[in-house]
């Protein structure tokens, strides 16, 4: 089952997270005892290859979950696992720039910068060849059309709107220097704005199931 294979994932992915808290921990002068074995684990390439991926994998499975669960309404579409994944690492930079705002971390927010842009247009992408896919299939009215618990609406206004072209706009038309000056405020309201979209996009997904069936 998927769901089980999913619930190992998890598992696994949490146990692995415990590795990079410590070492923050640790550059942060909070951890006194097993600095150097931290070190060690924190930055093997191994190490790191592994986390990754089951960290996309984690991503992946809540989209293959929902295609394998709802096969009435996705008809087996083949994007929904990579879309997860890129709205989840979207939410992922999207928390580093709160959290780069918080820490006036003015590399960090560059590093964010670049990285929502081409997280948000690979998202792009990835949902204009979903729908695509769904048209196809004949499955898009209850994503795209749906008016049953604001499905439409929060698809368009929120997932593309607020998580894919609001952080392009604004950070394309924000001069690299400005933000890594003056600005790193700027990038935490975009990284709400971005989380809140993502949101949007896993409400549309679930509940657009509801729509399907609804008169």
């Amino acid at each position: 089952s998927p769901m089980n294979w999913g619930t190992y994932t998890i598992l696994i992915f949490g146990v692995l997270t415990i590795v990079p808290f410590l070492d923050a921990l640790r550059h942060a002068g909070r951890l006194r005892v097993g600095g150097a074995i931290v070190e060690a684990l924190a930055h093997n390439p191994v190490g790191m290859a592994v986390a990754a991926f089951f960290a996309l994998a984690t991503a992946a499975y809540s989209g293959v979950l929902v295609n394998v669960t709802n096969q009435a309404v996705w008809s087996d579409t083949y994007v929904l696992g990579g879309l997860y994944v890129a709205f989840s690492v979207l939410s992922g930079f999207a928390a580093a720039a709160i959290v780069a705002d918080r820490m006036r971390a003015r590399e960090t927010a560059g590093v964010v910068r670049s990285g929502l842009i081409s997280t948000a247009a690979v998202a792009g992408v990835l949902i204009a060849l979903f729908v695509g896919n769904l048209v196809a299939l004949g499955a898009a009215a209850p994503l795209i059309a749906a008016t049953t618990a604001l499905v439409a609406p929060v698809f368009w206004i929120g997932a593309v709107g607020l998580a894919i072209l609001y952080p392009i706009v604004v950070l394309s038309t924000t001069p690299r220097l400005a933000l890594a000056r003056v600005q790193v405020s700027q990038l935490a309201v975009v990284g709400i704005v971005v989380l809140l979209g993502v949101l949007a996009f896993r409400y549309s997904l679930l509940y657009s199931a509801l729509a399907a069936v609804s008169p």
